[in-house]
């Protein structure tokens, strides 16, 4: 799944599941991504030892803007985040 898609999904479910939560498990641009959210606000969206969380209070332009920054930083540093900690002799 691309970033787009995760983003459609992410708003889909958002609407087809007013106040209730909505949990995410998929792999987006090659990278698994764990995601919890109530309707706009974003508990969680993890990757690796990536995580994070929005605001609450999102218009649904921000919640979309906030996954498309999210989800490119996660995809532009999904080799740094899996190698932290190692130490390369």
């Amino acid at each position: 799944m691309n970033t787009k898609d995760f983003i459609k999904l992410a708003n889909g479910e958002r609407l087809s599941n007013k106040n209730e939560w909505v949990f995410l498990n998929e792999a987006v641009n090659g990278v698994d991504i764990q995601y919890k959210a109530f309707g706009t606000w974003i508990q969680f969206i993890k990757a690796g030892d990536f995580n994070d969380g929005s605001g609450s209070g999102l218009n649904v332009s921000e919640f979309k803007q906030y996954l498309l920054e999210i989800l490119q930083y996660i995809n532009a540093d999904k080799y740094n985040q899996f190698t932290k900690g190692i130490k390369w002799d």
